[in-house]
């Protein structure tokens, strides 16, 4: 959507805000973006975890289209305190915001805003140093892209957290890993929550950052939680924290003659 809108007039209005903040720098952004560099970190250094917000209605229960679609044979959601996301202290390169739930109206539309807010902000802008409003609005886009989902996910409520070199983030060797997830083969970056046992650098501990923990509809829920207690025993106290959901999924698949 972002390629098509660029090919647009609003695409150019967009890099022509750029220019009014430093002469040159709407070419100098599309550039970036278009290059094969950007396009290969996108695909190949870019990582993505996708969380859902969780309302104090679901407390207990969580919510059944998580179930359906991610729950796999054994579910658990585990609902952390809203302090508990990854921070720039753990993460440098890191940014966690809320998906944008758009069809190609919607996200031209959002481009529109985003436009008028660089033209109206063009003279303060054009005081920041040029290369931190080319960093802004590259990351600007990197945003776009990886946090627009289509609109009929909207009740998902997602928020995604987004590791990427493109943001600055230095990716370390150590910390990737090539794990099989429903059959495909797929590289995992595993980034730190900030919260290593003890106090994390915001002062808050595991203790304090996991809310609730909710096993889902299973065959044999009291061995999930055995398991959990297991796990995580010396690192939080699960006695008043794991619960039950009763939601009534059916999991058998019906035929359509």
């Amino acid at each position: 959507m972002l390629r098509e809108t660029f090919q647009s007039e609003l695409g150019g209005s967009f890099f022509k805000s750029l220019d009014r903040c430093h002469e040159g720098l709407g070419d100098e952004v599309r550039s970036v973006y278009e290059s094969q560099d950007f396009q290969r970190r996108l695909l190949q250094e870019t990582f993505i975890a996708c969380i859902t917000k969780h309302y104090q209605q679901e407390a207990g229960v969580g919510r059944l289209s998580m179930w359906r679609a991610y729950g796999g044979t054994n579910p658990v959601a585990i609902v952390f305190a809203q302090k508990a996301l990854v921070r720039p202290e753990a993460n440098p390169g890191g940014f966690v915001q809320p998906v944008h739930y758009a069809n190609q109206e919607h996200f031209r539309q959002e481009l529109v805003r985003t436009t008028g807010r660089i033209f109206d902000a063009r003279d303060r802008l054009s005081l920041v140093p040029r290369q931190d409003v080319k960093n802004l609005a590259v990351g600007s886009l990197l945003a776009k892209v990886t946090c627009t989902k289509h609109p009929g996910f909207r009740e998902e409520c997602e928020w995604r957290l987004v590791m990427s070199s493109l943001y600055g983030c230095q990716l370390a060797g150590p910390q990737y890993s090539l794990e099989e997830i429903e059959g495909a083969q797929q590289v995992v970056y595993k980034a730190r929550l900030a919260l290593p046992g003890a106090d994390d650098v915001a002062g808050m501990t595991m203790e304090s950052a996991i809310h609730q923990i909710i096993i889902g509809p299973c065959a044999d829920p009291q061995s999930v939680r055995k398991s959990l207690v297991d796990q995580l025993q010396g690192v939080i106290s699960l006695s008043d924290r794991v619960v039950f959901s009763d939601i009534p999924l059916r999991r058998k698949q019906l035929r359509v003659k």
